[in-house]
């Protein structure tokens, strides 16, 4: 591809990067970095057996209207599936949460992105950003009459760190992109097993679709704090795999997460995460801050990763460490020509137990 053609579509660049920026952070379970899956089954399968995490009204259930028929359908679809690979050894137990109504805990969140790019025959231009931290209020509210716990969320804090060298100006847009999205605030519904059958936030009339795709990720990023766990009882060195689908700017992956148990103790667990991600190829790739007139079609898109991970079971929030890297191959046409672009992407992320905000500026670490 000539650079006069390059130039051309810069536009549509410009928001690919931000897309790849955005979505590449929804973790996978244990939380992204950043899962994903097949139909619920409670058949058995070889190697171990299979459970749905959870169950969600039909369609048809008294009362539903076509909005919450269809919220109702994508949270059937998106259901994890768990596959217990191997029970580990004795002495096993049945591992479930077990949150305590009315404690508000904080959890805080370290990414940081670095990414690859390269469009036709240009040569490839390498990005690395700055470490962003986020702090978010979490409680658990109430219990359902199911054993479910309804735990709410608020994002209060979100700031750049001093860690990566960028042009003023380029840390200032991103420190004023993931202020846009402080105060989202919302619940979610976690099962025993740590599943999430909701999770819903409420943003201001007038946000841009940019803040609300901002939001969507944290929001994703919320359903898939806890690991969904086994139906049956395991012990040390218990291996089980979660498959789900996850959505990506409009196209679906599947991922694949296998936990292995390092070890078990009265309240939490320590385990070591794998995680594959698979997106089937000649999807179109959809955003409403895509320019217009411009169509993207993914041609394939695949992922890896490896976290160490402490599940907390009587606390909301638990910590854990890892890093996940994609890479997509997509064919771009805008304004009557077409490009070839390859993205490689790279996500550090860290997640632990926070403390109530205060006046401490995590900016000038």
């Amino acid at each position: 591809m000539k650079i006069s053609r390059a130039l051309s579509i810069a536009p549509l660049i410009a928001a690919l990067s931000v897309l790849a920026a955005c979505d590449s952070a929804r973790e996978t379970p244990s939380q992204s970095p950043t899962a994903s899956n097949a139909e619920p089954s409670a058949q058995a399968t070889s190697g171990g057996t299979t459970a749905p995490a959870t169950t969600t009204p039909g369609d048809d259930a008294p009362g539903s209207n076509a909005q919450t028929s269809a919220v109702a359908r994508v949270a059937r679809e998106n259901t994890p599936t768990v596959r217990l690979i191997d029970p580990g050894k004795a002495p096993r137990r049945a591992l479930r949460y077990a949150f305590k109504i009315g404690a508000p805990e904080w959890l805080e969140m370290d990414m940081k992105m670095a990414m690859s790019m390269t469009i036709g025959d240009q040569p490839a231009s390498h990005v690395a950003m700055p470490t962003t931290r986020m702090l978010m209020k979490m409680e658990a509210t109430d219990k359902t009459p199911e054993g479910n716990v309804r735990v709410a969320f608020a994002l209060e804090r979100a700031s750049v760190l001093q860690d990566v060298v960028v042009p003023t100006a380029q840390r200032e847009e991103l420190a004023e992109r993931i202020s846009n999205i402080v105060g989202t605030h919302g619940h979610s519904t976690i099962s025993p097993r740590g599943v999430a059958s909701d999770a819903d936030f409420e943003l201001g009339s007038n946000v841009s679709d940019e803040v609300r795709e901002m939001a969507d990720n944290v929001r994703d990023a919320v359903r898939q704090v806890y690991a969904p766990l086994p139906e049956e009882e395991v012990g040390q060195g218990a291996r089980w795999a979660i498959t789900m689908k996850i959505p990506i700017s409009g196209v679906t992956a599947q991922a694949t997460t296998n936990y292995e148990l390092a070890e078990v103790r009265n309240d939490s667990v320590r385990a070591n995460v794998a995680i594959e991600i698979q997106a089937p190829p000649n999807q179109p790739m959809n955003s409403q801050r895509m320019p217009p007139g411009t169509t993207v079609i993914l041609d394939s898109m695949s992922g890896k990763g490896d976290r160490h991970v402490n599940i907390a079971l009587t606390r909301l929030v638990g910590g854990g460490k890892g890093r996940i890297t994609t890479d997509a191959v997509m064919t771009v046409q805008a304004q009557n020509e077409i490009a070839h672009m390859t993205i490689h992407n790279v996500i550090e992320m860290i997640t632990r137990a926070g403390k109530s905000p205060s006046t401490k500026n995590d900016a000038t670490k």
